[in-house]
C-alpha cells in the first residue's frame, strides 16, 4: 500500500511537471520578435492614388512627381461598421526628422517632443483643404471623430 501511495505522487507530481513545462513552452515569448503591424494607407496629393507603407513611414514622402506629396491616411469606423477615411496627416520637416530619430532608438528632449507636437499636421480629405497644427482648435475639430466613429491608430 505504501508503495501504491508513493507512485501516485511520484506519477501525480510528473504530471504537474510536464503540465507547467508544456504551458510555459506554449506561452512563451521571442524577445526578438517584432510585433507585426500592418501597412497603412498613404495618399499622393497630387493624383490621389492610394498606396500601403510600412507603418513607421514618415509623412510628407515623395510621390509620384518626386515631390513630398505622399501622406498618411487616417480612417475610422462608424457606428454602421462602415470605414471611412476621415483625415490626412504628416509632419513639418523639422517635426519628421525628429520623429525618424526615435523610430531608430533615439531619444527626444522635452522641447524636441513640444515641437514634434507642434510640427504635426492634418486636414480633412477633401482636395485643397488647408493644412492646420494638429494641436491646435481647428485641427482638434479634425482629428477628433464624430459621435459613434472609433478612430483607427496605425502609429506605434
Amino acid at each position: 500500500m505504501e508503495r501504491r501511495k508513493l507512485f501516485g505522487g511520484l506519477l501525480l507530481a510528473g504530471i504537474v511537471l510536464l503540465a507547467s513545462y508544456l504551458l510555459g513552452f506554449f506561452t512563451q515569448t521571442d524577445p526578438t520578435r517584432r510585433p507585426f503591424h500592418p501597412p497603412v494607407l498613404f495618399m499622393d496629393e497630387e493624383t490621389g492614388a492610394m498606396s500601403p507603407r510600412s507603418w513607421n513611414d514618415v509623412p510628407p514622402l515623395p510621390g509620384k512627381s518626386a515631390r513630398p506629396t505622399l501622406v498618411r491616411t487616417r480612417y475610422g469606423v462608424g457606428a454602421d461598421g462602415q470605414r471611412q477615411l476621415l483625415f490626412l496627416e504628416k509632419y513639418t520637416p523639422a517635426a519628421k526628422a525628429l520623429v525618424e530619430r526615435v523610430l531608430r532608438g533615439g531619444t527626444l528632449t522635452s522641447a524636441e517632443q513640444a515641437a514634434v507636437q507642434a510640427g504635426y499636421l492634418v486636414r480633412q480629405p477633401a482636395p485643397g483643404s488647408p493644412w492646420v497644427s494638429g494641436t491646435s482648435p481647428e485641427g482638434g475639430k479634425i482629428v477628433q471623430p464624430f459621435p459613434g466613429v472609433r478612430v483607427e491608430n496605425p502609429n506605434p
